[in-house]
């Protein structure tokens, strides 16, 4: 399982503290949804190489755009 934080914190020690926990990725409010929306795809890439075009997991799909 990945994990990504999205909050209002942004002092680093918060983001060292998180990552350390275990957290995969930190991103701090406001975000871009196209940019959460990428940092979801690139996880997925990392952790299925072996597929390409759509991924589904639970409510969430993401579509392989780039061929």
């Amino acid at each position: 399982m990945e994990l990504i934080i999205l909050t209002a914190r942004e002092e680093v020690d918060d983001r060292v503290k998180a990552l350390n926990l275990g957290v995969d990725d930190y991103m701090i409010k406001p975000f871009s949804s196209k940019e959460l929306t990428a940092r979801i795809h690139a996880r997925e890439r990392n952790m299925y190489p072996e597929l390409m075009g759509e991924v589904i997991r639970g409510p969430f799909r993401i579509e392989d755009t780039s061929s």
